[in-house]
């Protein structure tokens, strides 16, 4: 692979050569995969939750359940 570098940029990168520009550019290129990577993950759960029929009622009414069922869980242990 190529990479062309404008003037400006070989300048910098000439006057700092203490710096290892290689593994700079190789974290720069890993955290945009990662970024791509990460958008992809969020289009496709925006796309699952609009083809959803889950409300945020239904939401509110499992978190509910999900709340008495483990207080009665704690009362028949005997924790509260």
């Amino acid at each position: 692979m190529e990479i062309q570098i404008p003037n400006k940029a070989r300048s910098i990168i000439e006057a700092h050569p203490e710096i290892d520009w290689s593994t700079v550019i190789n974290n720069a290129i890993s955290e945009k995969m990662q970024q791509s990577e990460r958008l992809q993950a969020i289009q496709r759960i925006n796309n699952t939750m609009k083809n959803s029929e889950f409300s945020e009622e239904d939401s509110n009414r499992l978190g509910e359940l999900a709340k008495r069922t483990r207080l009665n869980q704690l009362r028949s242990e005997g924790i509260i």
